[in-house]
């Protein structure tokens, strides 16, 4: 059913448009399905990070260019690690309180001219957007606001990254700000954590490699990061036929099977898509009968267990 939806008339004409800000060199496992039918444009301004993709997507576009929310120079803080290179400056008070504070290590200092999403978008005569992730380092909330309204009220699905700590100097991507803004339009569709080790290695005596392998072995590591994923509130009047679809898609490939029926309940299409979607819904639910048996002798023993 999902591989039907993508070969539908309306998105062989107007393909999903996947935006990925700080390409990091892996696809997003969770669109990978989409990819064959999809435009992607990859951007980067790292050129370390290498690009391993290719040939996956109905058209591929790479950028090697620094995205900001206007056109100008700037200084580009070259790091350790390509995935903390960055137009803010990396804050040396905050990094130091974890063992990956080397990654933030400034390597070089590049001026550089930036360039906006809008231009990159019109410069390669895309007028939508589906899919987008943002990955930049302390920027990513400010490069959302900044994109056309006509554009960003497309969007279904954002994938973001905001701050925890404040890595960076001059950040303005804290998790309450993102959450405030975001929450206007999208609901927050899932969260991930990211964990390192929390501490000042410079405190720990005679640190050899070996030693310091031993402490990422045994020590309770910290969150220090995460992504939020957001989906598109649903309003029936922002939605055309053709992004419906995309809407449907994402919520089939995330189970969100009462979210499916909720929505074709409102609204009326002859299109017989929308009817197959319906019954592949109720496909899934009665196949799924069949799991609930087998896992419920395992459920009933775990909650006696917890008797105990």
């Amino acid at each position: 059913m999902l591989k039907k939806i993508l070969q539908h008339d309306l998105l062989v004409k107007k393909p999903p448009v996947v935006i990925d800000l700080g390409a990091s060199g892996e696809s997003y496992k969770a669109w990978n399905q989409i990819y064959p039918f999809s435009i992607f444009l990859a951007l980067d301004g790292d050129k370390r990070k290498k690009t391993s993709y290719k040939n996956k997507f109905k058209k591929y576009i790479s950028i090697n260019k620094i995205v900001d929310v206007k056109k100008r120079k700037k200084k580009f803080f070259l790091t350790k690690s390509p995935f903390c290179s960055s137009i803010l400056k990396p804050s040396t008070k905050k990094t130091e309180e974890w063992f990956f504070h080397n990654q933030f290590k400034i390597l070089k200092q590049l001026n550089i001219k930036t360039i906006t999403l809008n231009q990159i978008l019109k410069e390669n005569k895309i007028e939508y957007i589906d899919f987008l992730k943002i990955d930049l380092q302390g920027i990513d909330l400010d490069i959302f606001k900044n994109i056309t309204p006509k554009i960003k009220k497309r969007i279904k699905f954002v994938d973001i990254e905001p701050s925890l700590y404040g890595f960076y100097e001059g950040e303005n991507n804290n998790t309450p700000e993102t959450l405030k803004y975001m929450q206007k339009e999208f609901d927050v569709e899932d969260i991930k954590f990211g964990k390192h080790v929390k501490g000042n290695i410079k405190n720990i005596n005679n640190l050899t490699n070996i030693k310091k392998k031993l402490i990422y072995f045994i020590n309770k590591k910290s969150i220090s990061y995460l992504n939020i994923s957001f989906l598109k509130k649903f309003k029936k009047d922002n939605f055309n036929e053709r992004d419906l679809l995309i809407y449907l898609y994402i919520l089939l490939l995330t189970k969100r099977y009462a979210e499916v029926f909720s929505i074709l309940k409102k609204i009326n299409s002859k299109d017989i898509i929308f009817t197959e979607i319906k019954k592949y819904c109720e496909l899934k639910i009665k196949l799924s009968f069949f799991k609930y048996i087998f896992y419920l002798p395992f459920i009933l023993i775990k909650n006696i267990i917890r008797q105990f």
